[in-house]
């Protein structure tokens, strides 16, 4: 593994350490194009215009709280350790996140119930590092 590679892995989960992980259904629903244009995205004779696209990213915008970053992906490996448990997520947008949570009140069973589930990170912004290679 690249030095950079490993840094970027280390950083992301470090920024991510508090990150909230839970069920996308768990969550505020994110706006689909069809609920906020009234078609969908590709259907035959109909194009957003400009402020329809801008309204749509309005509503995407205020899915997520002021002040924090989100992201959405899907579980693809989770690791109980006891005391928390790694979570292994592949973004829609291309890449992979390493959260950990702590294991207050979460059984291992439901822990190992989110593997091949779709979620939702959400985290504070400041905890958010960006990586420049060197």
């Amino acid at each position: 593994m690249s030095r950079l590679r490993r840094s970027v892995s280390l950083l992301v989960w470090l920024s991510l350490a508090g990150a909230s992980l839970a069920p996308v259904a768990a969550q505020r629903p994110i706006p689909t194009p069809e609920s906020v244009l009234g078609f969908a995205v590709g259907a035959d004779f109909k194009l957003a215009t400009y402020e329809e696209s801008i309204r749509y990213f309005q509503a995407l915008a205020a899915a997520v709280p002021e002040g924090f970053d989100s992201a959405i992906g899907t579980v693809h490996e989770v690791v109980y350790l006891g005391s928390d448990t790694r979570y292994h997520v592949s973004l829609e947008a291309g890449g992979a996140l390493i959260v950990t949570k702590q294991n207050v009140a979460t059984s291992s069973m439901e822990a190992l119930a989110l593997k091949g589930r779709p979620v939702r990170l959400r985290w504070h912004r400041e905890h958010t590092l960006a990586v420049h290679p060197d």
